[in-house]
């Protein structure tokens, strides 16, 4: 059986969040983007059952962090982000940011976009790091900063809430 392919890069849903931010008025700062991000990848892994990009989401501090993402954002600091990811690492060295052009994975990021945009850095901050949440599981296993969240892991607690509001929608 081959591998999957990964649906686009982590870099690219970085500048489609930044755009829809963008287009509806929203400051959208390094700290917010990197939740955003990775409730994306999350999402995605719990409907999909497969990645939504090849990079790792890696434990850091303050929960899930993308390295490139945060490569490419850091000189913003806590001020609202401005520009796009220009490029990102993968295996084969830097390669420059795609688009994501699919429209049907772009509705399924819009729809993480519209439940999460209204949420303040730290609600997403402490949603990331609750208990049962990959994020706190993982450090509470490893106890190591800067280690991948294993993508199992992820997909399977993200899967578990899927099947929660399927059921809760059958209902009710």
């Amino acid at each position: 059986m081959g591998k999957i392919v990964a649906k686009t890069s982590a870099s690219a849903v970085a500048n489609l969040l930044l755009d829809f931010a963008e287009n509806e008025r929203i400051p959208i700062r390094h700290l917010k983007l990197q939740k955003l991000v990775y409730l994306c990848y999350a999402w995605y892994a719990g409907n999909q059952n497969e990645e939504l990009f090849r990079q790792d989401i890696e434990a850091w501090k303050y929960g899930p962090v993308v390295r490139d993402v945060y490569t490419q954002f850091k000189d913003c600091k806590d001020k609202p982000i401005l520009k796009r990811a220009s490029g990102y690492v993968d295996g084969f060295g830097m390669k420059a940011v795609p688009i994501v052009e699919d429209s049907i994975l772009v509705e399924q990021l819009r729809e993480v976009w519209d439940a999460f945009k209204d949420k303040s850095d730290g609600w997403l901050l402490a949603a990331t790091h609750a208990r049962g949440e990959p994020w706190e599981v993982f450090m509470r296993d490893s106890g190591q900063f800067g280690r991948a969240i294993p993508f199992e892991l992820i997909r399977s607690i993200y899967r578990k809430k899927v099947d929660n509001i399927a059921v809760a929608s059958c209902d009710g």
